[in-house]
């Protein structure tokens, strides 16, 4: 219930003069954005949060870095670029308290820092380690709850469906167990693209569809995933008008990062339809968004768009 919770803090930020207090409003106050998916702004007031909780918390300090990792990748590749090197700083001179072992947020954090300063070579293993760390039988703890929904997106950048499958199912279960909507939404979300990439669009479809619904319900705006599942089955009208809806939507709160995969499910239903020129186009603004999730998924469709449309340079390189 974001609504009531930015009415409680906004009540109680006018009476918090002790510094710890105040970064943890100031962290809430991103957390609640970021729900709410409010993108503009977001990355920095969570950013200047991390900061100021330094001194008192560094483990918390660290996992609100890795929020405004999160809140950057919805933004997109403009919000990355302006937020993701102050993240990658500000994660390197708050280290790990001496001999505490890192946790799965450690692993994640260091892993987003190195793959959006330094490129894939030097995040992938971090995050593949990050994988195998939330991949396993242990029980889901309340850290581990945020932590897997950043690890469902590694494994998909890591092009691990299976990973992303289990991931996903198990941020699911345990947001239900919760009864935190945020976590569920977000599980069913990564649940319903590891659907679609292992070709079930049944599944698929309902998962979106049940993400949709919730996220509605609790004032978040609309969910991002259907117009690509429109897109596989060729239901070119409705791709059409879900893509222009999900497009206007994410304009006006600043989620660049959502309004890409309104170009990917045009490059697949483009290619479906034998409009290469066209596929290849909108294959190439993903490609250019460089989100790695979304990226690394829709690889595929920019070499054979690249191909059937003369492009072959591209498709090779």
């Amino acid at each position: 219930d974001a609504t009531t919770a930015r009415l409680l803090l906004d009540e109680a930020d006018t009476d918090l003069d002790d510094p710890l207090l105040q970064a943890h409003a100031l962290r809430l106050g991103g957390a609640i954005r970021l729900a709410t998916g409010r993108i503009p702004e977001t990355p920095s007031i969570l950013l200047e949060a991390a900061l100021a909780l330094e001194p008192y918390d560094v483990r918390l300090a660290r996992d609100t870095l890795l929020a405004a990792s999160s809140a950057a990748i919805f933004g997109g590749r403009s919000a990355r670029t302006a937020v993701m090197a102050e993240v990658a700083d500000a994660a390197a001179a708050v280290p790990l308290p001496p001999g505490a072992p890192p946790t799965s947020g450690d692993l994640l954090l260091d892993g987003f820092a190195a793959l959006f300063t330094r490129g894939h070579r030097a995040g992938a293993p971090l995050l593949r380690r990050a994988v195998e760390d939330l991949d396993g039988d242990e029980p889901v703890g309340d850290d581990a709850l945020d932590w897997l929904g950043f690890g469902c997106w590694a494994a998909g950048a890591l092009a691990d469906n299976e990973a992303l499958r289990r991931l996903s199912s198990r941020l699911v279960q345990a947001g239900r167990d919760r009864g935190a909507l945020v976590a569920v939404t977000r599980g069913l979300y990564f649940l319903a693209m590891g659907d679609l990439i292992a070709g079930d669009l049944v599944q698929a479809g309902a998962h979106f569809a049940k993400d949709r619904e919730l996220i509605a319900a609790r004032g978040g705006g609309t969910g991002l995933g259907q117009v690509i599942a429109l897109a596989w089955r060729g239901e070119e009208s409705a791709t059409r008008q879900e893509a222009a809806s999900v497009a206007r939507a994410a304009g006006e709160r600043g989620q660049g990062g959502v309004a890409v995969y309104t170009d990917h499910a045009l490059a697949v239903l483009e290619l479906g339809l034998g409009h290469y020129q066209a596929a290849f186009e909108a294959a190439e603004r993903v490609d250019q968004e460089n989100s790695y999730f979304l990226s690394t998924i829709a690889l595929p469709d920019l070499v054979e768009a690249g191909v059937r449309s003369g492009h072959g340079e591209v498709a090779a390189r």
